[in-house]
């Protein structure tokens, strides 16, 4: 049902990003408080894996805070399939001792990911 909505090479890249940023986490027990004004920004990937032979040329992140506690961010990229660029939009919030997010693509009216509380 997912690949209705993006390119499973697009999905494959995201999901490997978001492998690679969770192999950095602390171990349970050594949680580090996560500092949002550090994250704000524009950021850049500039050399990444392909998992299916292709990956896109560019991918751009652009955080902003929205409160104390929360944040939006705007993920793009280029499909290596159709060469167009992708946008994801995605919101998160500090709930105690996590973030939860969700993430939805531009132009698609499904939401994935934990509903955030307002």
């Amino acid at each position: 049902m997912i690949e209705n909505i993006i390119p499973r090479s697009s999905l494959w890249i995201i999901l490997l990003s978001l492998y690679l940023c969770s192999c950095k986490c602390p171990l349970s027990g050594d949680d580090k408080v996560v500092d949002y004004n550090k994250m704000v920004g524009e950021w850049y990937v500039v050399a990444a894996s392909p998992v299916r032979d292709k990956v896109g040329k560019c991918l751009h992140f652009n955080v902003v805070m929205n409160g104390t506690d929360s944040f939006a961010m705007n993920f793009t990229t280029t499909s290596p399939i159709s060469n167009g660029r992708l946008l994801w939009r995605i919101n998160g919030k500090q709930s105690e001792n996590e973030t939860i997010a969700t993430w939805q693509l531009n132009g698609s009216p499904r939401v994935l990911g934990n509903i955030i509380p307002l």
